[in-house]
């Protein structure tokens, strides 16, 4: 049985343990998703993209509606081989804009002042889609704690992967527990100071999306990385 942290599996179905008090809350799962509720826990897609239902990313459309828009998990198998420090298949969502998808993932943003054209795709990033989900092989950078996200950046290129995305970052904090450490994103540029990067920062007990020195060097700093799984 597949295992997810954020997720309860209750008579067959997933119920995210965000915004839960308890299990009888399911039953505002159940009238809210009807229909198509039930979610095959072995299956990796549906069980992220319930994760991103629950927590808005789907507008407000039925979760049979939304599941429709997001793609089947393409075979990693040969790529899990060739990048064995990426282990985890994680679904990207990025349709709604950074704004609303810092306020769906629970992180301050807006409340800096930062909009939608604050942070903006490397010329590396700019290849991946905007206005589809896709997946991508990944990891949570824990392995890069203490490294230069701008170091990582090009030792990420020289092998092949790609140094995380604000958008990966995203799906991380939505798919996986909250990390004790500060997530850079260097393939994901301040508009006007290039020389920042995005990261989501935790500090006393909050959760916030920030710009910082791409070449900041912290022993709670980290860099995730990926490659994409695009057809």
């Amino acid at each position: 049985m597949a295992q997810h942290p954020h997720v309860w599996v209750v008579n067959h179905c997933i119920v995210s343990t965000e915004g839960f008090g308890d299990v009888r809350d399911f039953t505002a799962f159940m009238l809210r998703a009807t229909p198509g509720a039930t979610v095959d826990v072995d299956d990796d897609r549906m069980v992220q993209a319930a994760v991103y239902w629950w927590q808005r990313f789907g507008g407000g459309v039925w979760f049979a509606e939304y599941l429709e828009t997001i793609p089947l998990l393409p075979d990693c198998t040969d790529l899990q081989a060739k990048f064995p420090a990426l282990c985890m298949p994680i679904l990207v969502d990025p349709r709604l804009g950074h704004t609303q998808m810092a306020q769906c993932a629970n992180l301050a943003f807006a409340e800096y002042g930062y909009t939608n054209a604050t942070l903006v795709p490397s010329a590396r990033a700019r290849a991946f889609p905007t206005d589809r989900p896709y997946w991508v092989l990944a990891n949570d950078g824990e392995a890069t704690l203490g490294k230069r996200a701008l170091d990582w950046q090009k030792a990420c290129e020289k092998e092949g992967m790609y140094a995380a995305t604000l958008e990966l970052l995203f799906a991380l904090w939505v798919q996986r527990p909250p990390r004790t450490y500060t997530m850079s994103a260097p393939e994901t540029r301040h508009a006007v100071h290039k020389g920042q990067c995005a990261c989501v920062l935790t500090q006393n007990g909050k959760a916030r999306v920030i710009a910082s020195e791409v070449d900041f060097k912290g022993p709670k700093s980290a860099t995730p990385f990926f490659v994409p799984l695009l057809p």
